[in-house]
């Protein structure tokens, strides 16, 4: 686990440096839709490696070790991530969490309001 979980952070710094030239040489549709898949998938992968990164920390909580029945012990013998990068990586992503949620709310908001605004506009539904 110790390098695989590194991987989408190497994988999201080479689409960074790829992104401008993509966008660059292809059509604008094209492009940003491949721009938008690549930012979902990086999403994704940077979700899930701050999710181990965080779970080799959270995990050895007495009451979540009770609950997943594994030893706290056994866990801080074979854990391969330093207390700090667990400690960063459970922050980094309870902020995303919770960016995520505003977001989403700000979203739904954003689109009530335009649904609002526009009741009489062709395709909308009343």
């Amino acid at each position: 686990m110790l390098i695989s979980v590194y991987i989408p952070f190497l994988v999201t710094a080479t689409l960074a440096a790829l992104a401008p030239r993509v966008a660059h040489r292809l059509p604008p549709r094209p492009a940003a839709l491949a721009l938008a898949c690549a930012a979902l998938v990086t999403a994704a992968g940077w979700a899930g490696s701050l999710a181990l990164l965080a779970f080799t920390r959270v995990a050895q909580i007495p009451q979540i070790a009770e609950e997943g029945r594994w030893s706290v012990s056994a866990l801080r013998s074979q854990d391969p991530v330093h207390a700090v990068v667990a400690a960063v990586s459970t922050l980094v992503l309870a902020v995303c969490v919770v960016s995520l949620g505003v977001a989403a709310v700000r979203q739904g908001h954003h689109v009530l309001q335009a649904r609002r605004g526009a009741p009489n506009c062709p395709g909308t539904r009343s």
